[in-house]
């Protein structure tokens, strides 16, 4: 009230986290209007955007939005720009910019500059890719860049050869920086592999050295003798003649950053794929808004209402829906002859996997009973019969835009559209039934089918604890692509078949027996069946595959891709979609020259192109 008084100005920051004080708050606006404020009196309000934002206090305001540039170009521009201002302005006021060097390092700590700015602007860039790029939107911001930065010219004051750089502790306290809000190792991989790119003594060395992962997309270090050009041309247009040595630099650095093209991919070290998939999600995003604008782009091209078409969804999938799965605790109970000799007192066997065939058998009526329900009142509803619920309503909703109710995501997650999850559920129901009907016993698993699939990875642990007597904690995963027809895989007695899992970023070369880079326009491909075979941590054998000359490649990398529920590889309604890593073989290729890579360049060049694995495909 004192500052709207006198005409002064006030700030009010993050109100987004403080929902339930914005009524309040706009009392107190109102009260202010009424006491007629001075003129020059203003109220300025941040907040991100929040879906329960209150549009009255929006609508009450001149609204200014910001928006980082796009390309790492703009985005390098923009830092210079302000690293520019600041110099400039301590030497408008003669003080030395703590960036500034006197001695012969100054180009060397520029070269830092220049890197760390286009490893930051790499890791905004990077999100437009969704999945592939992060498993998350996170916020990187500048103040990440400004503490990088202060590390960065703290070690370049304490040493005077990139030799003697700590360059391992530098890519570390970035990885920190940066890293701090991060929520998945795979995440945090990638960014101590991009940390270890940019941050190295070549950095300095080789005057050649390319910030980029594709050579065709050169990010190349700026070699002193242009910038010494730039500079004379710069101080003789430029009356002021103090300006420091780091402020041109920034200048040149500014301008050179303009200059450079839109990136592709490649740049990132992801495939053209990625473009592809991301530009799929975005559009798909945009007809969500279309739809959410204006409701009645949902009606059919017969001009049908939107009632009548969720009426006939509802029709088709009680009509689809499966027979209720057998439940009968006893029958999950009887001994299966391989652990005949597990058996407990009164007969009951100790398998943990039928332990869980029981559950997921309940947990799928569970979820038929919820559903069937829930179509019945829905239609109801839409008849007029019973009451049209808010929750209903929603529910409907999604119905109406193929979607699924959140409800019915409770038991497992899925991305699929209402028709589609009908059709996947007795898929479900199908594999389930057989298994029970066949004596509990199944030749494969559909890992994907399970509602948790990490529950199936410990009964299997369980049962060999058991029969094995080793201590859980002690047990250990082999997998094993099968390279031979489907029957000969399915005769195997070690492990446990599974099947159904796609590769995302790669296909498997059945020839060399290793994951290696995927055509164009082939978003995913189809593993062949793998054998998960349980053993002890001191009997751990070597990869399957590993160090074996097959067909005209070496394949003698392995690393641990992770293995995600749905395409959606972070949380999605409040619970996160990774179930574990799975070791598969790469395929050791050569690059345009002809040059072998190295084990180091193979994994980094995977790692950074975002390839993962999935139980389940959305339409």
């Amino acid at each position: 009230m004192d500052m709207a008084k006198v005409g002064g100005w006030v700030y009010v920051a993050n109100t987004h986290l403080t929902l339930q004080g914005i009524p309040q708050f706009e009392k107190t606006l109102d009260d202010i209007k009424a006491m007629k404020p001075h003129p020059n009196f203003r109220i300025i309000i941040s907040t991100n955007p929040h879906p329960n934002y209150p549009i009255s206090l929006l609508q009450r305001c001149n609204k200014i939005t910001f928006e980082l540039p796009h390309g790492i170009g703009n985005n390098m521009a923009l830092l210079f720009d302000d690293l520019s201002k600041e110099a400039a302005a301590e030497s408008n006021a003669n003080t030395i910019n703590k960036y500034e060097k006197a001695d012969n390092k100054a180009s060397a700590f520029s070269k830092m500059v220049y890197s760390l700015a286009m490893f930051h602007s790499m890791l905004l860039e990077r999100r437009k890719y969704k999945g592939y790029g992060w498993t998350k939107e996170y916020d990187f911001n500048n103040s990440d860049f400004k503490i990088c930065l202060d590390i960065l010219r703290t070690y370049s004051k304490k040493f005077i050869t990139p030799q003697e750089f700590p360059w391992k502790a530098i890519q570390e306290l970035i990885c920190i920086n940066y890293g701090s809000r991060f929520t998945n190792n795979k995440d945090s991989e990638l960014l101590q592999t991009y940390a270890e790119h940019f941050f190295n003594p070549n950095l300095i060395l080789d005057k050649n050295y390319n910030l980029s992962s594709s050579p065709d997309f050169p990010y190349p270090l700026l070699d002193d003798s242009l910038f010494e050009k730039f500079k004379n041309t710069t101080s003789s247009e430029n009356t002021s003649s103090n300006r420091s040595d780091f402020y041109m630099r920034m200048c040149f650095y500014k301008e050179e950053a303009q200059k450079l093209r839109q990136e592709q991919p490649e740049v990132f070290g992801l495939h053209f794929n990625a473009e592809i998939s991301s530009q799929i999600q975005d559009n798909l995003e945009l007809l969500d808004s279309i739809r959410i604008l204006n409701h009645d782009l949902v009606a059919s091209a017969e001009s049908k209402s939107t009632d009548e078409i969720v009426l006939n969804k509802i029709k088709f999938a009680r009509e689809k829906l499966p027979k209720p799965l057998e439940s009968d605790k006893k029958k999950f109970e009887m001994i299966i002859p391989d652990d005949a000799n597990n058996a407990g007192e009164k007969g009951k066997s100790y398998n943990p996997i039928n332990i869980l065939l029981y559950q997921e058998a309940v947990k799928y009526n569970n979820l038929l009973d919820l559903i069937n329900n829930d179509l019945i009142n829905f239609e109801k509803a839409l008849l007029g019969h019973i009451t049209l619920t808010p929750q209903i309503q929603t529910a409907i909703h999604s119905i109406s835009e193929d979607k699924i109710p959140v409800e019915w995501l409770c038991y497992y997650l899925s991305t699929k559209s209402f028709i589609h999850f009908i059709e996947d559920l007795n898929k479900r129901f199908e594999f389930f039934r057989m298994w029970i009907g066949n004596g509990l016993y199944t030749p494969t698993y559909y890992l994907g089918y399970f509602t948790n699939p990490n529950s199936f990875i410990t009964a299997i642990k369980q049962r060999f604890s058991l029969i094995n007597k080793v201590a859980f904690n002690n047990i250990t995963l082999q997998f094993k692509v099968c390279s031979d027809n489907e029957d000969k895989a399915m005769k195997n007695t070690n492990g446990y078949v599974i099947q159904g899992i796609e590769i995302e970023g790669g296909y498997w070369d059945k020839k060399n027996m290793g994951i290696r880079e995927e055509m164009v326009q082939e978003l995913t491909n189809e593993l062949p069946n793998i054998i998960i075979t349980p053993t002890a941590s001191e009997d751990r054998l070597p990869n399957f595959g590993a160090n074996a000359l097959l067909g005209d490649a070496v394949v003698e990398v392995t690393r641990n891709f992770p293995l995600y529920y749905i395409p959606i590889r972070g949380d999605y309604l409040g619970r996160n979609s990774y179930v574990m890593d799975i070791t598969l073989n790469i395929v050791r290729e050569k690059d345009k020259e002809g040059v072998e890579k190295s084990k180091e360049e193979i994994l980094s060049y995977w790692i950074k192109k975002g390839t993962c694995l999935l139980l389940s495909k959305s339409d």
